[in-house]
């Protein structure tokens, strides 16, 4: 059962039969992914997990869509062509899988994103690029130099060049060696998803990430390893990610309880390395439950009726903006009509990637279609945007991978700050920008395009000043409030982020290759000393605010916390007066 043969295959195919005809419709790009085999990838993907994200591809595309595969190293070769997804398909992009670790020794990415990119095509073409490192080509004089050529090209004139071709590039970079700007900026330039990898734990996530947004399909939802059935499911394909060597069991709502080594014909179970697909047919309403480890990023796949379907979604979010969402539910195709549709409830939420909750809406009936407006999150990173409709136990999901990206980031220069508008809709007409000194406000200069440049005045003594950044943008009728990640700077106007910012906020580099030192922590002080010292701040700390918040009502909610904090300090020191001008009483019986 650990190896794909003719017999794994026969499964395999049953497997994707249950969720072929929902993704295939939806399905009209060429597929091409792009493996690097570089030498590094022995040292970077350790368990081969590159194997394991073939193999999920095979599982994954639908059939009668059109995919080929490449592998790259210091050579470039096609070695599964274009071609109409089938069983023989299949077959021979399994038959790959020793190839991943017949390692090269260079990396030349241009002449893979070229030879993938610029191969005849009928439609669209959608490029998923596997790499863990950074262009790397062999020289024997001037490498560097032949390197930062080659890297230039591809992000000024061959991915441009694509992308008004067609071509979106969405690429998986290892975080350890991988130059994660250049997997970024691909991806960004053509609107495609970056899936940053720190370990290659998570490689097949983020594979299966950007699989499920060139092929998107309706899921159950699955908390803590259970999950609804209802009477409007005809069949459940489960992708169950899971470590190697685990064994899972699935156990029905009668109690019988089902494994990979004897699986039957209504439940049909095919385990790789690091994963399960698992294919049932006609299941039994009710709660179903998956017993092991099971990783939480695992998927449920169904073909039922009614299903859940949107409107096209960005790849790419941004910190601060709100997102307008539209949905509705179809029947044989054809919407609900509105009264159908008023007994649904939908709901869209934007979650990290482990599931922590970073926005939240309700969308509301609209005659047969639902809108709603997602709040703007806070924090750049990866993560998944997921509408979910409920309705009398019954539950369907949609969920898509995005990348959300900070509005408007700093860029250390020699002799100042610069702030760089990601936004593409962000310019000087619409946006206005607003730094803060130590309470002094500073004077931030329009440069280039969607750049604007600030010059601190230098810093007295050695400890680090935060550099407060906001901004005011016009959009879509309304003003929003962006609050940008604070700057630090010392003495000399070297630059570094707070790093009170936390892993996923903007990460600046220092000017002159240096980092800001953070001042040393203070000594352990008392309850009430942290009080007094609080509220010795107070006046500075309100100067600082009424300037750079005197319209923000958030200002308001701080008076009220500093007005607590006075009030308990208060209490304090007159429950301290009152023990000392108590009388010690002498023990009586």
């Amino acid at each position: 059962m650990r190896v794909f043969g003719r017999l794994g295959l026969a499964l395999l195919c049953g497997v994707l039969s249950v969720v072929t005809p929902v993704a295939a419709a939806e399905a009209d790009s060429d597929v091409r992914v792009l493996f690097d085999v570089s030498g590094s990838m022995q040292e970077n993907d350790p368990e081969r997990l590159g194997a394991s994200a073939l193999a999920l591809l095979a599982a994954l595309v639908p059939g009668g869509s059109r995919a080929g595969i490449w592998l790259f190293g210091e050579t470039v070769e096609e070695a599964l062509p274009v071609g109409e997804v089938n069983a023989r398909w299949r077959d021979r992009a399994l038959a790959l899988r020793p190839r991943l670790v017949a390692y090269q020794q260079y990396t030349d990415i241009e002449a893979a994103v070229r030879a993938a990119g610029e191969s005849a095509a009928n439609g669209p073409r959608q490029l998923v690029l596997l790499t863990d490192g950074m262009v790397d080509l062999p020289a024997a004089a001037d490498k560097r130099r032949r390197d930062a050529d080659s890297r230039r090209r591809l992000l000024t004139e061959l991915a441009p060049r694509l992308a008004e071709q067609g071509v979106v590039i969405h690429t998986i970079a290892f975080a350890g060696e991988a130059d994660l700007a250049l997997a970024e900026r691909l991806a960004q330039s053509s609107g495609g998803l970056v899936a940053r990898v720190e370990s290659a734990d998570g490689l097949l996530q983020a594979f299966l990430d950007i699989l499920e947004r060139l092929f998107p399909a309706d899921q159950l939802p699955l908390e803590d390893g259970r999950f609804v059935v209802d009477e409007g499911v005809q069949g459940l394909s489960a992708l169950l990610l899971r470590d190697a060597g685990e064994a899972l069991v699935i156990v029905d709502p009668q109690g019988n309880r089902h494994r990979a080594e004897a699986a039957g014909d209504d439940l049909t179970w095919l385990a790789e390395s690091h994963f399960d697909l698992v294919r049932i047919r006609d299941p039994l309403p009710g709660e179903w439950r998956i017993e092991g480890a099971l990783d939480p990023a695992s998927r449920l796949h169904l073909d039922a009726d009614p299903v859940l379907r949107h409107a096209p979604l960005p790849a790419t979010l941004y910190t601060g903006f709100p997102l307008t969402l539209e949905a509705w539910l179809a029947r044989d195709g054809e919407r609900l009509s509105p009264e159908a549709a008023a007994t649904w409830r939908l709901r869209a939420r934007l979650q990290g990637i482990e599931g922590e909750a970073l926005a939240a809406t309700e969308l509301h009936p609209e005659g047969a279609r639902f809108v709603g407006r997602l709040p703007g999150a806070e924090l750049a990173g990866n993560a998944r945007l997921v509408l979910e409709a409920r309705r009398d136990g019954v539950r369907r999901q949609r969920v898509q991978a995005v990348n959300v990206l900070p509005a408007i980031e700093a860029e250390a220069q020699d002799d100042g700050v610069e702030l760089v508008a990601r936004h593409p809709g962000l310019d000087h007409a619409n946006t206005r920008l607003e730094a803060f000194l130590l309470g002094e406000a500073l004077a931030v200069e329009a440069g280039a395009p969607g750049r604007w440049r600030i010059e601190p005045p230098p810093i007295d003594g050695e400890a680090a000043v935060p550099l407060l950044l906001s901004a005011e943008v016009d959009w879509q009728g309304e003003t929003l409030r962006l609050d940008l990640p604070r700057l630090l700077l010392n003495r000399e106007a070297r630059l570094a982020l707070d790093a009170v910012e936390g892993p996923e906020a903007l990460r600046g580099e220092a000017l002159e290759g240096e980092v800001a030192e953070a001042p040393a922590p203070p000594a352990s002080r008392t309850t009430a000393e942290r009080i007094a010292a609080e509220l010795g701040d107070l006046p500075a700390d309100l100067t600082r605010g009424w300037r750079r918040y005197h319209d923000d009502p958030r200002l308001w909610g701080a008076l009220v916390a500093l007005l607590f904090l006075l009030v308990i300090f208060v209490a304090m020191r007159g429950a301290r007066r009152r023990a000392r001008r108590r009388p010690r009483e002498e023990p009586h019986v």
